[in-house]
C-alpha cells in the first residue's frame, strides 16, 4: 500500500503513543491511555496498522523513547526528534508556523505573539 496512512503503537511510562505517517513521514501523533484507545485512534484516521519494517514504526518508536528518557539524556532526544521527519499536511502558513515551532530548542518556550512577529504575521497572534 504504497502511500497509505499507517500507524503505529508504543507503550511508554507516560502513556501510549500512536502515530500514524505516509512514506514520506510521521503525519499525526496522540499520548493515550490505552493500546485500545490507539487501535481506535489509528482506525478514525483510515489508518491501517504499519508492517514490519515500515518507517513509520521506527519513528513512532524513537518518539516513545524520547518521551521516556532522563533529562540528562534530553540532547540526545531532541537529536532523535528532529531527525523524525514530518509529513505536514496543511496550508503554507500551517506548514510554516510548524517548522518554527520545531526549530525550538528543548525546553525552549515562546508566545503565540512572538511567533507571529517571526512569521511577520503580528496581526494573527490575536485572532
Amino acid at each position: 500500500m504504497s502511500g497509505g496512512l499507517r500507524f503505529a503503537v508504543e507503550a511508554t511510562p507516560m502513556g501510549v503513543v500512536a502515530g500514524a505517517g505516509t512514506e514520506a513521514g510521521l503525519r499525526a501523533l496522540v499520548l493515550v491511555d490505552s493500546d485500545a484507545e490507539a487501535q481506535a485512534w489509528g482506525a478514525s484516521h483510515n489508518a491501517v496498522p504499519a508492517l514490519a519494517g515500515h518507517d513509520v514504526l521506527t519513528w513512532v518508536g524513537d518518539v516513545a523513547w524520547a518521551l521516556s528518557v532522563d533529562y540528562e539524556l534530553s540532547d540526545l532526544a531532541d537529536e532523535k526528534l528532529r531527525a523524525v521527519p514530518l509529513d505536514l499536511d496543511g496550508t503554507p502558513f500551517q506548514r510554516e508556523v510548524w517548522e518554527r515551532l520545531r526549530a525550538l530548542a528543548w525546553g525552549e518556550t515562546t508566545t503565540y505573539g512572538a511567533l507571529a512577529a517571526s512569521l511577520g504575521k503580528e496581526i494573527g497572534a490575536s485572532q
